[in-house]
């Protein structure tokens, strides 16, 4: 065994520090957390039309939501799925926002440390992208 195999050995990878593991997690919090009160809100605007009033949605006629007819029916598509999970109760509606904000959150500060960043500038973009104002129509209003 030479001295380069013997020295690759000893070196192992080091292992990634709790702070970075913990960190993805804290973003996702912060960010479930800042748009919790939501939660309890009732539909408005255009949520009733295109959830409430909505025969495709509230009749679960999967066959109809490949029709020509379905302008979005991956978003229709969602809405049938909560609405046979939880029905026409708008909290279901709002926690699959609420999460998806989270998860959005986390996948921005994983992108942005691909692009060369590091943990603490993926970090502080993607909690200035959690907290921003104009999240707030994109997780609130169901349907925005």
């Amino acid at each position: 065994m030479g001295k380069r195999s013997a020295a690759r050995k000893k070196q192992k990878a080091p292992p990634a520090r709790p702070r970075r593991r913990a960190l993805p997690l804290l973003l996702f919090v912060a960010a479930v957390l800042l748009f919790a009160n939501t939660l309890g809100h009732e539909f408005v605007f255009d949520d009733v039309t295109l959830i409430v009033q909505n025969p495709l949605v509230t009749g679960l006629q999967w066959g109809e939501l490949a029709g020509f007819h379905s302008y979005r029916p991956v978003r229709t598509l969602t809405y049938m799925v909560n609405y046979w999970l939880g029905g026409s109760d708008p909290f279901g509606y709002h926690l699959v926002n609420v999460v998806l904000h989270g998860l959005n959150v986390v996948l921005l500060f994983r992108f942005l440390e691909r692009l060369g960043g590091t943990a603490a500038w993926a970090g502080w973009g993607a909690l200035f992208f959690a907290v921003h104002p104009v999240q707030t129509a994109a997780v609130a209003y169901v349907s925005g």
